[in-house]
């Protein structure tokens, strides 16, 4: 889908219950002068107004009738809507811990879920909105400007939801929650109709270690760049100084802009010379991080100027823990990591069969990959001499297999669509 059908000014927050959608998706509508349009209050809406009637199951024949004489509105008010039942204003009823068992149970029903879209969907007609719910970008709002996807371990969001719930005070055990998300994820991931999941074009945010504070800021400033992080000051001085470089002496080139997703990312590229990260960094629209042996940090002076442009340290020939926890740190908040599949540079071309890391990190971070191949870095004299030009070609972006663990079938996979790319801009 191309930018220009997208639906401007529509955020959609979806993610597993307890990931604190609802707190984020208040404070980012309050920070961007947009209307807050929260999904799980017409469910529990509806919830109220099936218990009130005896139905408790979304198999009951009598729902399709409720739900036919049932009057919900959405009236707006700043920054949010409020949601009337029958022409009341249904209040702090729909905050009870049971109803929001209730809720989710029959929010398998597919008329429910209907119901409720075509509620947000009406409610949102011309008005800026942020959306949060389990499948606000995949199904309700398909066009959205932007697409966040929250998640957090269990054991976060357990802990998150027994805090809220005890300051409430709320008669809780940890366990019990724990329990009953652990419950809830199973019902969201298997039901039939619109089951729980990441649109494919949103972005994957893991929230366990961010304050609420801290993931409004990350949202807001994703929503501001188009979904294009930029990199520190430094980085973005050294970007344009080499970008003019590039096009001036090598007539430099970036095919395939197109493919690259909003949000953090992969960029697995093929290498063929020493210039190859700063060319690709120079490129790359926004901020990029990329992975650099550790040799090179062993000088002070360049070891520091090359980690505040970015560069994450690698020991070659092992596996180095730090090193992917710091590319998994760097991908959850929100930046794209460039990546050199066959782990050194190949001036003979790229032959060799790749690593496995860039499956692993797909795998563990769930962001998507984008194949890249640099052209001509490695002939500096024939491009100098106009007999051609410096080049990045991109890719589809590639997705790990859902439930699998085929890292090295993955990670050839993607080695095989590098060496699809053209190899002249």
């Amino acid at each position: 889908m191309t930018p220009a059908r997208r639906q401007e000014r529509m955020i959609t927050i979806d993610g597993p219950a307890g990931t604190g959608k609802s707190t984020t998706a208040r404070a980012l509508a309050r920070e961007l002068g947009l209307h807050y349009l929260d999904s799980g209050a017409l469910y529990r809406t509806i919830a109220l107004a099936a218990r009130r009637a005896g139905i408790r199951s979304p198999d009951d024949p009598a729902l399709a009738s409720l739900l036919q004489r049932t009057r919900i509105e959405l009236v707006p008010r700043a920054h949010g809507f409020r949601v009337r039942l029958g022409g009341h204003d249904v209040g702090t009823a729909l905050r009870e811990q049971s109803l929001g068992a209730l809720a989710s149970r029959l929010a398998q029903a597919a008329p429910i879920r209907a119901r409720v879209g075509a509620l947000l969907r009406g409610a949102a007609e011309g008005r800026p909105c942020v959306a949060e719910g389990r499948d606000m970008g995949a199904s309700v709002f398909p066009d959205a400007s932007l697409k966040i996807f929250l998640d957090a371990s269990l054991e976060a969001r357990a802990r998150r939801r027994f805090d809220e719930l005890r300051t409430q005070g709320a008669p809780v055990t940890l366990t019990a929650i724990r329990t009953e998300i652990a419950a809830r994820d199973r019902r969201d991931l298997s039901r039939t109709v619109s089951p729980l999941r990441a649109a494919p074009d949103a972005v994957r945010i893991d929230n366990s270690a961010l304050t609420p504070r801290g993931q409004v800021r990350l949202i807001a400033e994703l929503y501001r760049r188009a979904g294009r992080l930029p990199g520190p000051w430094l980085y973005r001085i050294a970007q344009a100084l080499l970008r003019m470089l590039f096009r001036t002496l090598g007539r430099a080139q970036l095919q395939g802009a197109e493919h690259l997703p909003p949000g953090p990312y992969l960029l697995a590229c093929s290498h063929r010379s020493l210039i190859d990260p700063p060319f690709v960094g120079a490129m790359i629209p926004g901020g990029l991080s990329f992975l650099a042996k550790a040799e090179l940090f062993r000088h002070p002076i360049f070891g520091g100027l090359i980690r505040r442009l970015g560069a994450i340290p690698i020991r070659r020939g092992t596996f180095d823990r730090a090193a992917v926890r710091a590319v998994l740190g760097t991908l959850q908040r929100a930046y794209p990591v460039l990546v050199f599949p066959e782990g050194t540079r190949r001036p003979e071309g790229d032959r060799r069969p790749p690593k496995g890391g860039v499956a692993l990190l797909a795998r563990q971070a769930g962001v998507p990959v984008v194949p890249a191949r640099v052209c001509n870095t490695a002939h500096w004299r024939r491009v100098l001499l106009g007999r051609g030009r410096l080049g990045l070609v991109l890719g589809a972006p590639l997705r790990y297999p859902h439930a699998s663990r085929a890292d090295e079938r993955f990670a050839a996979d993607v080695m095989q669509a590098i060496r699809a790319l053209p190899s002249e801009p």
